[in-house]
């Protein structure tokens, strides 16, 4: 049987299903289904969840299989942000102190994930960028639900996403494009250049009001003159595209077309998408309930799309490898490397409680070496980082008696001298005008201590300390925590 894809596209109305079964030879469209939710409140929507997937297991099997997951817009934060660099990790480890000040929410408690359209600037340097954000709590809980049936999706994004980036990926366009997901209460627009998505915004709706048209021309027409405004795009759209379960209106794309003087089409992913399918199964398709859920199957088919909240603690985490050995033959392995290990401790105990007078008495030959002013050693490290603290000051700028030291210089120092090797992700920073405290992911120890050890070849900084370093609970990351004086 070949790898099984399942495109889940979860929102308040209903969930949409498509499950697309990958061969060596051909990818085949299996099935597909939409079960609506019938909801009193918004709040009761993860409540709704594991009912209506009950629902969708009847006709789609998710054994075994791989998921994409697209969750509603309207929980989902977006963000356009400028930054003077192109490095993914650099940008990875400022992004959240650029939009803290803009989150309705502390930047810790939320998960970001970035896409670069570099489209509007010819400076290699210059990294435009599209960011979205959803608040832990929701994701947390979102996971909890799937989990309950067995759904650990590889790909968890937002609603539209995966139409908006076939589209663009696939349809050869020349110029500024629209890419519209007209649900039932709501609609969100993708702004796009040739084969980037650049702008997203959602507006209510009403699809049964008998002035629609006339609703989506002016939102259409305010998005434009927002673009125009922000990127100096003076060309309409080439293309405005639709779909979504909201596209209930006869003749809705001719009237749409004529209000805007610009070509609306709906999606047709299906015939365009490369799968095989049985004129059986192909019965009762529809491309604007189906077109969303089908496209989410298509991104991890081709491998397309870096908006993913699998990030961070929400990594998805990688299934256990088994092993078919005896087992007599595994259990003595392990008899044996747990004797050596305990070996080992006991020798290198013993080791270092014979160099521990040696190690002391050349820390105080070597700290007198380096400070001979200093009378009497009685706690060599207190008394060497209080000497180098009072070195670095006098190497710093003061106007009318205040430090000049900027956020902006000491964010800029520390992503100097920290290597672009180390897999570091920073996840909290707080400045005053005598420390900083830094707070971050590691991938190992020895990682901590080397940022550790680049901070303190920096004249910006002096007694650089690990307040902690732990093993995070839910990710195979050290969570750590740095303090250095200024």
């Amino acid at each position: 049987m070949g790898k099984k894809i399942i495109g889940l596209d979860i929102r308040h109305n209903a969930i949409t299903a498509v499950l697309v079964t990958c061969g060596i030879k051909e990818n085949v469209l299996s099935a597909y289904v939409r079960i609506p939710i019938a909801l009193k409140s918004r709040e009761d929507f993860h409540q709704a969840i594991p009912d209506t997937l009950l629902k969708v297991s009847e006709k789609i099997d998710f054994n075994e299989a791989v998921c994409v997951v697209s969750y509603p817009l309207e929980d989902i934060y977006i963000h356009n942000i400028r930054l003077p660099f192109t490095n993914r990790n650099k940008i990875s480890q400022i992004l959240p102190f650029e939009i803290e000040s803009s989150l309705p929410f502390s930047v810790e408690n939320m998960t970001l994930t970035f896409d670069l359209y570099n489209t509007f600037t010819n400076d290699t340097k210059i990294s435009d960028i599209l960011v979205a954000c959803i608040k832990n709590d929701t994701l947390s809980n979102l996971l909890t639900v799937l989990s309950k049936k067995d759904i650990n999706p590889d790909i968890l994004t937002l609603n539209g996403y995966g139409t908006a980036l076939y589209i663009s990926k696939n349809h050869a366009l020349k110029n500024n494009w629209l890419y519209i997901d007209i649900d039932q209460n709501n609609s969100q627009i993708f702004a796009g250049f040739t084969d980037s998505i650049y702008l997203i915004r959602t507006f209510k709706i009403n699809i049964t009001s008998n002035s629609l048209e006339k609703t989506f021309a002016l939102n259409i027409k305010r998005t434009i003159a927002a673009i125009s405004e922000l990127y100096n795009i003076e060309a309409l759209p080439e293309t405005i595209f639709l779909s979504g379960s909201g596209l209930i209106k006869p003749d809705f794309e001719q009237n749409l077309s004529k209000l805007l003087d610009i070509p609306v089409k709906t999606t047709n992913l299906l015939d365009k998408s490369g799968l095989f399918y049985d004129m059986t199964v192909k019965h009762g398709w529809d491309e604007k309930y189906f077109d969303n859920a089908l496209a989410l199957a298509l991104m991890k088919i081709k491998d397309q799309g870096n908006l993913n909240f699998r990030k961070g603690e929400f990594t998805k985490k990688k299934k256990w490898l088994q092993y078919k050995k005896d087992f007599l033959k595994t259990g003595s392995i392990f008899l044996i490397i747990l004797f050596l290990s305990i070996l080992t401790f006991f020798v290198k105990l013993y080791d270092i409680d014979n160099k521990t007078d040696q190690v002391s008495t050349k820390i105080h030959t070597v700290f007198k070496s380096v400070f001979p002013k200093t009378k009497k050693v009685f706690n060599p490290l207190l008394q060497m980082q209080a000497n180098l603290k009072e070195t670095k000051k006098n190497k710093l700028l003061f106007i009318d008696g205040k430090n000049t030291v900027k956020v902006i210089n000491v964010l800029n120092e520390i992503s100097r001298v920290i290597s672009d090797k180390e897999n570091i992700i920073l996840t909290n920073f707080v400045f005053n005008q005598t420390n900083v405290i830094i707070s971050g992911d590691a991938d190992t120890f020895k990682s901590v201590d080397n940022v550790k050890l680049s901070l303190e070849k920096s004249d910006l900084f002096s007694n650089v300390t690990i307040n902690y370093a732990n093993m995070s609970k839910y990710q195979n990351k050290i969570k750590f925590k740095l303090k250095t004086d200024l």
